[in-house]
């Protein structure tokens, strides 16, 4: 008996490491383990005295232990049988919360719904359960359902900071700008290394055309993150916003030199760099965000009017030609075209 009493115990050890479990669940298993071990040790040194009644051939003494340890292992059936019953549910619990996450990867949202409620069904307690409800509403566009589930999660975990963020973007979703602001304030004072939190924040500040705001948000997300590249292309934009382009060459640097494969950030760099009239290092940046997207018709404009202000005419125009593929900027680099052409007629 005392070696199944030790087996259960570790049995129910790994159950807090590696089951998805309520707050009461988890204290129901302390409380019954601390119990089991107690009564272990108890058991023990009850053994130990019935043993040396024996062997002094005090029958009276042994009786009185033997009853005291029949007493002792009865308590630990009672407690076993109990943690036996709690561990089937807390396995069908898992069981159902796994296969609601997997049905959520494959996008059969409700499938999901139904395995989550199975497992609420087990424990009404249960965050991460009502979590995934919230992700799969929002992922079938019920917008007002995925809040209520968010809020439900909350309620049981009111400082998790991936819960706020997720209800954010709901938020944001749904154009709820100040309400995404606060929910996010929320996240990143629970968790202030959220840098996603920050960014999202930047981003509805700039939409707000707050770009003070904005670069401040941006920037704290850089500071909890200081290789999050998209933190810097949107912090380089808004200091365009504002006029100061040469911070906002040094935002874009820093994004390139993290994603090197940002094409975004090589072409507003080529921009800001025209802008200074700098335009061989314009030129060099409208052709590495080129060489990452060839069609990307906003890099060859830039491309284009580096040339252009360079002197080289004829390639401004190859740049301009392949712009005009863009129905986006077909107008625009076909009047830029015409313009270049006027100029060598005039001067020739």
């Amino acid at each position: 008996m005392k070696g199944r009493i030790r087996g259960f115990i570790t049995i129910l050890l790994g159950i807090f490491i590696i089951s998805q479990v309520g707050t009461k669940v988890v204290f129901a298993q302390q409380d019954q383990t601390k119990q089991l071990q107690e009564l272990q040790k108890k058991i023990s040194v009850v053994r130990q005295k019935m043993d040396e009644a024996s062997k002094a051939k005090k029958l009276d003494e042994y009786n009185k232990y033997k009853k005291q340890y029949d007493a002792l292992i009865a308590k630990s059936k009672e407690i076993i049988a109990s943690s036996k019953t709690l561990m089937k549910r807390e396995k069908a619990k898992a069981d159902a919360f796994n296969n609601a996450n997997k049905y959520l990867k494959l996008g059969q949202y409700q499938q999901a719904i139904n395995e989550y409620k199975k497992a609420l069904s087990i424990d009404s307690t249960f965050a991460n359960a009502y979590f995934g409800m919230g992700l799969a509403y929002k992922k079938s566009r019920k917008y007002a359902e995925a809040e209520k589930y968010y809020e439900k999660a909350l309620h049981f975990n009111p400082n998790n900071a991936k819960y706020y963020f997720a209800l954010g973007m709901l938020y944001r979703d749904e154009r709820k700008y100040n309400k995404a602001l606060e929910t996010y304030q929320t996240a990143v004072t629970n968790n202030p290394k959220n840098y996603k939190a920050y960014y999202e924040m930047g981003r509805i500040y700039a939409r707000k055309k707050d770009y003070k705001k904005a670069i401040e948000a941006f920037q704290n997300a850089i500071n909890a993150n200081p290789k999050y590249a998209k933190a810097y292309v949107a912090l380089g934009v808004s200091y365009t916003n504002l006029g100061k382009t040469k911070d906002a060459i040094r935002a874009y640097e820093n994004a390139v030199s993290f994603n090197q494969r940002d094409y975004q950030a090589f072409y507003r760099m080529a921009k800001a760099y025209n802008d200074l009239k700098e335009f061989e290092k314009g030129l060099n940046a409208a052709k590495k965000s080129i060489a990452l997207r060839r069609s990307f018709a906003p890099a060859h404009i830039e491309a284009a009017r580096a040339l252009e202000s360079l002197g080289r005419y004829n390639e401004a125009i190859k740049e301009y030609r392949i712009a005009a593929r863009d129905v986006r900027w077909r107008k625009y680099a076909n009047y830029q075209i015409d313009d270049i052409k006027r100029k060598l007629k005039k001067h020739s």
